[in-house]
């Protein structure tokens, strides 16, 4: 069986001073790291008067505490900090003050700060796409990557959708959304063409290698004979009849809007109130 420690009469002049100090007699032992009852017993064997509620210095630090106010309030300090000049323990220090009516303004903890950090690491990632360690890099910063998912999923947010978002290959810009996997290496990722504006889906691999650089609007437009079609009203100009077809009728009567335009007499075809020409290069 363990022997128990001495305890000398300086470690009860100790606690005596840490409970003059404000600490509370429990408080005062643990910090000592002896029992509230060996502290009585050691009194008692020393003859040493305990006194566990002392009423005159605590009396003392409403004064000082309202000498100090204007500081207090000005540098915006905390009740460690004001305890240390006046040597009070904090949480006498904040029992008076709570006394006294005196709310401090609350400092900006670590974990403030972290949500500020991931929230900065989230909009990356929302502005530029890839996975949350990207964004760390990019930033500089480095924090739990689960503290960023958490921020999403709280605001409602799927970040999985910005894993490839704002890339851009050739004249492809990947879109913000969901990707569809059709095997372990490749995915069809929304694409916009920078050239027409035209949403596709595009294989990732391809987009990636080069073999997929321009929709086929731009790439039609761009080989010689290609007829492009303008707007008489509003004067847009699409630089293919595919182009055309996609955006004010329908991808589906590509060909029928083709026939119509190339057989006319006139080269013209009439849709919805509006008229369009056929244009050569």
């Amino acid at each position: 069986m363990a022997r128990k420690t001495l305890i000398t009469p300086e470690v009860v002049q100790q606690a005596q001073h840490l409970i003059d100090t404000g600490m509370s007699f429990r408080n005062a032992a643990a910090e000592l790291d002896v029992s509230t009852d060996g502290i009585r017993d050691a009194a008692r064997r020393y003859e040493i008067s305990l006194n566990l509620a002392p009423v005159g210095r605590q009396s003392k630090i409403e004064p000082l505490l309202r000498e100090m106010l204007p500081r207090i309030v000005e540098g915006k300090m905390g009740t460690h900090e004001i305890a240390k000049e006046i040597g009070f323990t904090q949480p006498a220090v904040f029992k008076a003050l709570k006394k006294m009516g005196v709310s401090l303004q609350p400092r900006r903890t670590q974990k403030e700060a972290t949500v500020r950090v991931a929230e900065r690491i989230l909009k990356d990632l929302m502005a530029h796409g890839g996975y949350v360690k990207d964004a760390m890099k990019r930033l500089g910063v480095k924090i739990d990557p689960q503290l960023v998912r958490e921020l999403a999923k709280a605001q409602g947010i799927d970040i999985s959708h910005y894993r490839y978002a704002n890339q851009i290959f050739g004249q492809w810009q990947v879109q913000v959304g969901p990707f569809e996997r059709t095997n372990t290496l490749d995915l069809l990722v929304t694409c916009k063409c920078l050239g027409c504006g035209v949403i596709e889906k595009r294989s990732l691999s391809n987009l990636r290698s080069g073999r997929t650089k321009s929709c086929r609007n731009c790439a039609a437009a761009g080989r010689p004979g290609t007829l492009k079609v303008k707007c008489l009203e509003d004067g847009t100009i699409f630089n293919s009849i595919r182009a055309f077809a996609i955006d004010r009728i329908s991808l589906k009567k590509y060909q029928t809007v083709r026939l119509k335009l190339i057989q006319s007499e006139d080269g013209r075809l009439i849709h919805n109130g509006l008229t369009y020409e056929l244009l050569k290069h």
